[in-house]
């Protein structure tokens, strides 16, 4: 939930960055493409808000939502912790990390992120919670 603080300041949490960050990346798009480029600042807002709309994203996929709402169950509706571990495909691992998916499979072999396949050489299967990890590793670098 977007909240006003003291001044002029806005908080957003994952869920209202994941709301706003494709609406966003058009806008910034379109202003590169009308004007020629966009200001550094709005850029750097612009790629503030996608990269945590993604990190949420994943931990949403992960079975949890960065610590604002527990993981409930389906069918009670009950808090609970997550149940084994979540698994995402490497097309929506890409997604998550903005590259590409030939990318996702060398970091997967090359053992940054934690994967398995099917039968030792079918299609890969990601860890959430090591994509969750990385991109957490990406907001401390942007930081």
């Amino acid at each position: 939930m977007a909240v006003a603080v003291r001044g002029h300041a806005l908080v957003l949490d994952g869920r209202d960055c994941l709301h706003l960050a494709g609406a966003l990346s058009r806008y910034v798009a379109e202003q590169a493409r009308r004007d020629g480029g966009v200001p550094p600042r709005l850029r750097e807002i612009a790629e503030n808000v996608v990269v945590t709309a993604r990190a949420y994203q994943a931990e949403v996929l992960a079975g949890s939502d960065g610590g604002t709402e527990p993981f409930r169950d389906d069918a009670s509706g009950a808090p609970c912790a997550p149940s084994g571990t979540s698994w995402l495909t490497v097309e929506q691992t890409a997604h998550l990390l903005g590259c590409s998916h030939e990318y996702v499979r060398r970091l997967l072999r090359q053992r940054e992120l934690h994967g398995s396949r099917a039968g030792g050489r079918g299609a890969w299967s990601v860890d959430a919670a090591s994509v969750v990890e990385r991109l957490g590793e990406r907001r401390m670098e942007a930081a």
